[in-house]
């Protein structure tokens, strides 16, 4: 009985991916080969004078990362609780499933930047954020856990206005990250730009320290969304 109650959380991960990897993942997947045929007509149509489509669903991961850390967790805890887990259950089990999520939207990512690269209508200077190992882990890690945090904010403040502006105000937060950074950066150096200009963000910071950045952001996320779940309510309004 103990070993059927230990295994609970990780069957609890594995259906958690498996429905991402059902939705999410098959269309983004379907998008990124219909993108990729239909730039190569373009291609052909045009002679050249097309850009490689595709690339922009390598854009739109951070959305379905989101996406993925958000539904699930403001779904699948009402039902979990349902069903009888506890909230550390539950916890562990998102945990697992997070951490498959993210690990596999990161090399998913790297293997499409490298699919785009090697496409003959691909441009020779592709660029996203996430080009690289570290960025793409850490873009998908940072957007999976507001997500979770959003749906955490949401159950701890069922039905109220607080649960839905602690929300935004995440969300909010991480879109604008590189503006406050760059705001601080250029306000700690006393040396505004030339124009007056207080907020640029140089391409060099994007791509080499803003993934550590992300790093450092996912931490007091995901601490913050389990310091919200646990005081989240244990009845299955939401469900």
């Amino acid at each position: 009985m103990n070993a059927v109650l230990a295994q609970r959380k990780y069957h609890l991960a594995a259906r958690l991916a498996n429905d991402t990897a059902r939705t999410l993942g098959l269309w983004l997947t379907a998008a990124f080969v219909v993108l990729v045929v239909t730039s190569a007509i373009l291609d052909a149509a045009t002679e050249g004078q097309t850009e490689e489509l595709a690339t922009y669903v390598l854009l739109a991961l951070p959305i379905a990362m989101f996406l993925a850390g958000w539904l699930h967790l403001s779904k699948g805890y009402p039902l979990a609780i349902v069903h009888g887990f506890t909230r550390k259950e539950f916890l562990a089990g998102f945990a697992l499933y997070g951490l498959a999520t993210v690990v596999t939207a990161a090399a998913l990512t790297q293997a499409g930047r490298l699919i785009l690269e090697h496409l003959p209508t691909a441009d020779s200077e592709i660029g996203f954020y996430g080009r690289g190992p570290l960025d793409s882990l850490a873009r998908s890690a940072l957007w999976f856990t507001v997500g979770a945090a959003a749906g955490a904010a949401k159950l701890r403040f069922p039905g109220r206005r607080l649960g839905v502006l602690a929300s935004a105000l995440l969300v909010a937060a991480v879109v604008y990250r590189p503006v406050a950074i760059s705001l601080m950066r250029n306000l700690a150096q006393d040396t505004p730009f030339g124009d007056g200009t207080l907020v640029e963000v140089p391409v060099e910071m994007t791509m080499n320290h803003l993934a550590l950045i992300d790093l450092a952001f996912t931490v007091p996320l995901a601490l913050l969304t389990w310091a919200l779940l646990a005081r989240a309510p244990m009845h299955p309004k939401s469900a």
